[in-house]
């Protein structure tokens, strides 16, 4: 496999993260929540310096593709960005197919980003970041098969799931719980993007149908 490519640039202020060996794994890589929002989001850390020297992007997911066709991919959803600034981004950006829910291909995927670990030489740590761009009823068997055969040992290991965190109550204490088993509280960040979201599109509402709020809600108070 070939040598990843020349060192993001750094912070001026550098501090030791930014010299860490990152590898950020997008599992779901092929689907429009990774194409629209989290590579994206990811190539504006890169171009403003906030990700360590030495990191690279693998996408995994179900579909065949060649890492020239993921980068293909991902090209329309980066033009916003300046086109020097999305090439380089994109030598960084690698890709794997395999199964959520197989082992042996959790330990193939770990061999490859071991690959990637090895070439950046004197590297003493290796930090994995997972992001779980998958529907929530997969989370607990992707952990499964994702945690046993494809967790660093050498640095931290991060998970992040996005996703509606469940339709209720209910439903989301026993996504919580389901991932407990398998993580550490601080091995993970739980993301719902829905979560308040008729709230927030209803302010109006919520300011003049609450005697509450008329009297702080207010210019003298905000």
């Amino acid at each position: 496999m070939a040598d990843p490519p020349a060192p993001a640039p750094a912070p001026a202020a550098e501090k030791p993260f930014a010299h860490a060996s990152l590898t950020v794994v997008v599992l779901g890589a092929s689907g429009d929540l990774a194409k629209k929002k989290t590579l994206p989001a990811l190539l504006g850390l890169y171009s403003n310096g906030l990700l360590p020297r030495h990191c690279v992007i693998v996408g995994y997911a179900r579909t065949a593709l060649s890492r020239s066709e993921f980068q293909d991919r991902l090209r329309p959803f980066l033009a916003k960005f300046p086109h020097a600034a999305v090439e380089a981004f994109l030598e960084r950006c690698y890709y794997e197919a395999g199964s959520y829910e197989s082992g042996d291909d959790f330990a193939r995927l770990d061999a490859v980003i071991k690959d990637l670990e090895a070439a950046n030489r004197g590297q003493v740590d290796a930090h994995r970041l997972y992001y779980l761009a998958l529907p929530p009823s997969v989370f607990a068997s992707v952990s499964r098969a994702l945690r046993p055969n494809c967790w660093s040992h050498r640095g931290w290991n991060r998970v992040i799931v996005e996703k509606p965190f469940g339709r209720d109550s209910a439903t989301s204490r026993e996504l919580v719980s389901s991932l407990a088993e398998i993580y550490q509280e601080h091995e993970q960040y739980r993301i719902d993007h829905y979560l308040g979201k008729e709230m927030v599109q209803s302010l109006i509402v919520l300011r003049f149908a609450n005697l509450a709020f008329q009297a702080m809600w207010s210019r003298d108070h905000i």
